[in-house]
């Protein structure tokens, strides 16, 4: 390759990871609310309404996939399920139970940097998202997002990479023997800004899968 057209495309590549979206950390807060569970259905996600005075929250609660590309080559009994929704907590709410949530809120920034000799940094959008991190209902704890529901450990957050891309979803079995030990989480099909989450982990999880995958594999017939 002549010398200028390498030039060219070393300068190619210092202006894209110049204006290169980047995700800092995001400012987070917790509110605490009692109320009834009440839920809304949207196209595509059930969303859990919690409203009292003058707080609301409205919470992805379960997504519905009903994709061809995505489900066609499914069972129908597993499509069935998909379209009507898969609940993205582990627990069970009865509806106008009245239950205290403790909800954690995060402002998330996506950040442009400019070129050189332009303004050091854009902000290119802001958002909002909340997460369920705890559920009471009378004296009983139904829901810890601190704590493993399998081992019942007490769990810390760790910062993981997020994949993009076409990733095949880890086995139901390996869910359910160790949930909270991920290696990357999943950020969609097309690339994003954020490079790293914090998530919580269990190490009793991080201990099962890691004996799991000491196993040998069985022997195909």
């Amino acid at each position: 390759m002549p010398l200028i057209r390498l030039s060219c495309l070393l300068s190619l590549f210092v202006v894209l990871a110049h204006a290169a979206p980047v995700a800092p950390p995001p400012e987070t807060k917790r509110h605490t609310v009692t109320a009834a569970a009440k839920f809304r259905e949207d196209d595509d996600c059930t969303k859990l309404v919690v409203s009292a005075d003058t707080q609301k929250f409205e919470i992805d609660w379960a997504l519905k996939i009903t994709s061809e590309d995505v489900v066609g080559d499914l069972p129908a009994e597993r499509q069935k399920m998909w379209a009507k929704g898969i609940r993205l907590y582990p627990f069970k709410l009865v509806p106008s139970e009245t239950y205290t949530f403790t909800i954690e809120e995060e402002h998330h920034r996506i950040i442009l940097r400019t070129l050189p000799g332009l303004e050091n940094e854009k902000s290119m959008d802001d958002y909002v998202t909340h997460t369920i991190v705890r559920v009471v209902l009378g004296n009983a704890v139904i829901y810890d997002a601190e704590v493993c529901e399998v081992h019942h450990r007490k769990m810390a957050r760790k910062e993981v990479p997020v994949a993009y891309g076409l990733i095949a979803l880890e086995s139901e079995s390996d869910r359910k023997a160790f949930p909270h030990c991920p290696e990357f989480v999943r950020g969609g099909c097309i690339g994003g800004p954020e490079r790293a989450v914090l998530v919580y982990i269990c190490p009793d999880c991080e201990t099962a899968r890691a004996e799991r995958e000491r196993k040998p594999a069985p022997k195909s017939k």
